[in-house]
């Protein structure tokens, strides 16, 4: 038993450089994001909007060649992608912008939705178990419903904020992976 455990951690090491590649691109991609923002989104639609061009023409063409049940959506499927697809390719800047500020939209109105819950939740609780309210959940609650409306009316400075915190989040994992890497790499001389 032994044996075989010693021969999976072998296995799984000799594949350190995976994490290696994935925490570098991460990195690249968070740094490339912190300093040229709207450039790495643009390119990053660019990127998905080829796959879903591909994967539209190709969903759609095995959507007609295979007509079992069901077929008619993925062939809407497929037609959705490849118009998505050259929508985004003619203009990723434009792409970039819409899909950031959705994110951003859903954002915001979750943020106001989670701070009324956190007020009402924080009285039914306090209710179910005989206690006094709780002003701090009321005071959270009252912060994170005032974050969610000032993002709805400085849309954006919250784009560019949800843009730079998204950068700073990949330069993170990107460091964590390139460790891991390490990490993981060091397993191969300790299993032998």
């Amino acid at each position: 038993m032994a044996t075989s455990q010693s021969n999976a951690l072998q296995s799984f090491a000799k594949a350190w450089w995976v994490l290696l590649l994935w925490g570098l691109t991460f990195l690249i991609v968070g740094l490339c994001l912190l300093f040229w923002p709207v450039r790495t989104s643009a390119f990053l639609i660019a990127i998905m909007a080829a796959f879903l061009l591909i994967s539209g023409i190709i969903g759609a063409i095995s959507a007609v060649v295979h007509r079992d049940s069901g077929w008619g959506w993925r062939l809407a499927g497929g037609i959705v992608g490849v118009l998505v697809g050259i929508i985004l390719l003619a203009n990723p800047v434009a792409g970039a912008l819409m899909i950031v500020t959705v994110q951003f939209l859903l954002l915001a109105f979750g943020l106001i939705v989670m701070g009324i819950a956190t007020m009402v939740g924080g009285k039914h609780t306090s209710d179910a178990i005989g206690y006094r309210w709780s002003w701090g959940n009321f005071f959270l609650g009252v912060l994170i419903v005032l974050l969610g409306i000032f993002l709805l009316f400085r849309p954006l400075l919250g784009i560019f904020t949800l843009l730079w915190l998204m950068a700073i989040l990949a330069i993170i994992g990107g460091v964590l992976l390139i460790v891991e890497s390490f990490r993981v790499k060091g397993l191969a001389d300790v299993a032998v």
